[in-house]
């Protein structure tokens, strides 16, 4: 045990705490725990309070964070999140999932996390996609990914469930008839394998201006008049340093493609 092999518990953390310099948040200024503080990707730390504004899915990626994505997502969880969450009905719930059909509102919450609440307006993607070669003394996996226009977020993890196949797609089903039904639209179901179920809208995602929209919200400008070049560049190569494409990861790759085809789209109202 080196220096602490005759020392109690007591004064084995003293000498730990004192053997590290002080380390304050980026976010509130406080000072952070050696144990709990959390660093992101440029090198800038987080105390425990600020780590848990967001959602659970991002603070289990917090090497992946930058601090201004970090400020994005915070400023959407603690703004518009939080209000949207005083006005949220429950209607359906399927796992960690709720749908207010009254208000439009998709409700997304873990364990103890901060809950994620999204206008369904504001969703570009979203769709459970359930395993059932992969069910296992009564436990299945399931897929969820959730994407969002403004601010543009992006989650996608497996969640486990004693759910059955029927109970995922009867939530999907009840998503998509409140988007219907708040939208007055048409959307195609579609069924791969008998597991997932897929959407698509015709009048919010196929036009050139919806993808513009995205890929604003994506890059964080509020206006095509707010890009330059050299601010677009910037903005993409902090963003690609986000994902590591390099490491072979094919969640990683396939974010790193979006983003470079976000940036095309962009560039050609730049030239």
């Amino acid at each position: 045990m080196g220096i602490f092999k005759n020392l109690n518990l007591s004064e084995s953390l003293k000498i730990f705490k004192k053997s590290g310099k002080d380390v304050y948040c980026a976010k509130c200024g406080t000072r952070t725990g050696i144990i709990t503080r959390q660093w992101l990707l440029d090198d800038k730390c987080l105390c425990v309070n600020c780590q848990n504004v967001i959602p659970a899915y991002f603070q289990r990626n917090y090497g992946s964070l930058s601090f201004e994505t970090y400020n994005v997502i915070a400023s959407y969880m603690t703004g518009e999140s939080k209000e949207l969450g005083k006005q949220f009905k429950k209607k359906h719930a399927f796992l960690d999932l709720q749908l207010d059909a009254v208000n439009g509102i998709l409700r997304y919450k873990t364990s103890n996390a901060n809950p994620l609440y999204v206008k369904l307006e504001n969703i570009s993607d979203f769709h459970l996609e359930y395993h059932p070669h992969l069910v296992q003394n009564g436990t299945s996996s399931i897929t969820m990914t959730l994407e969002c226009i403004n601010p543009y977020l992006v989650i996608q993890e497996k969640l486990l469930s004693t759910g059955s196949e029927y109970d995922c797609n009867q939530f999907m089903k009840y998503y998509y008839s409140i988007r219907e039904m708040r939208e007055g639209q048409n959307y195609v179901h579609g069924e791969q394998g008998g597991a997932k179920s897929e959407y698509k809208s015709y009048a919010n995602n196929n036009t050139e201006d919806a993808q513009l929209q995205k890929a604003l919200a994506m890059f964080m400008f509020d206006s095509i008049n707010d890009v330059t070049a050299e601010k677009l560049k910037a903005q993409r190569n902090r963003l690609i340093k986000s994902f590591h494409p390099d490491a072979n990861s094919d969640e990683d790759t396939r974010y790193a493609q979006k983003i470079n085809e976000a940036y095309e789209l962009l560039h050609k109202y730049v030239k």
